[in-house]
């Protein structure tokens, strides 16, 4: 799942920026501040954020919310 993940984020940032080739317009702000500033910040902010949040979410699976919801739920 891991994995899984990490490689749809790449393939997500792959097809935006296919789409910004072709006249798309990037609608989050802080990702198209960061495609204005340079493309492969705009990679590695991506990359990174998911990697940091799903280390996160990996790390607290076993972690309990709401009496009923645990991160395996969540992952």
């Amino acid at each position: 799942m891991i994995i899984a993940t990490i490689l749809l984020c790449v393939a997500d940032a792959y097809l935006t920026l296919a789409i910004l080739d072709r006249g798309g317009m990037e609608m989050n702000p802080f990702m198209r501040v960061l495609l204005e500033t340079d493309v492969h910040i705009f990679f590695a902010v991506k990359y990174i954020l998911t990697a940091l949040c799903l280390i996160l979410a990996l790390t607290h699976k076993r972690f309990v919310v709401f009496r009923f919801l645990n991160g395996n739920h969540i992952l």
